[in-house]
């Protein structure tokens, strides 16, 4: 057993699954799941069509019973609902803090202590804040950039770090966030806690937050 007792609820032991699997019964669905979604557009067509052929491939060939397969489908259909909720919950806060505009206030507190030297440092942390408060790393993203490329070229900010902090920022709150839609989607997949994937990676963003805060700082007074 690879996941906790607190993740034990997102994992199914199946004695009905054969032990020695192919790796094709897996490649295919999703193939043609990630083709459709490409070509079409519609990723719930992509998903219906990749169930018919998850059908066609495990239940003729035994793999999975027809009962079998049918309860599969509808407990993975159960077990997105938590997910999908926090996702749901997840869009709400970024648009509720966009209509108080959080973004705009937070920068007009930083905006005093903003110089062309430290100014991708601080951009890196106000979007690393932002990212993790809101859960949305592109949500974010597009808030913030309009705003702090104007400010960066009156104050003198080389462009290519304040888009560096941008991104690097966003990533942060992607990880560190609980409710972000890359930790929820991420723990989903790994069938662990969406709280315990986040507590696990925060040593990880914390040191490399670190390192990215100093090496801006180290960059922006070198450019």
């Amino acid at each position: 057993m690879v996941y906790s007792e607190s993740s034990r609820k997102y994992n199914h032991e199946n004695p009905e699954l054969d032990d020695d699997g192919n790796i094709w019964n897996f490649l295919i669905p999703m193939g043609v799941l990630v083709a459709v979604a490409i070509v079409s557009g519609d990723i719930l067509s992509a998903v219906i069509l990749a169930l018919i052929v998850c059908f066609a491939i495990y239940v003729p060939r035994k793999i999975l019973t027809v009962d079998a397969f049918l309860n599969s489908m509808i407990r993975g259909f159960g077990d997105m609902l938590p997910t999908l909720t926090m996702l749901l919950v997840t869009f709400v806060l970024k648009d509720l803090s966009g209509k108080m505009g959080m973004t705009e206030y937070i920068i007009q507190l930083a905006e005093p202590f903003l110089f062309a030297a430290v100014f991708p440092a601080m951009v890196f942390i106000l979007g690393a804040v932002l990212a993790f408060t809101t859960g949305s790393d592109w949500g974010m993203s597009s808030i913030i950039t309009p705003i702090v490329f104007p400010l960066g070229a009156a104050l003198g900010a080389n462009p290519v770090l304040i888009m560096a902090a941008v991104i690097s920022g966003g990533t942060f709150g992607s990880h560190a966030c609980f409710y972000s839609d890359a930790t929820l989607l991420a723990a989903q997949s790994a069938g662990v806690d969406s709280m315990e994937h986040a507590l696990t990676q925060i040593p990880y963003v914390i040191i490399a937050s670190v390192l990215s805060v100093l090496c801006f700082g180290v960059v922006g007074f070198v450019l």
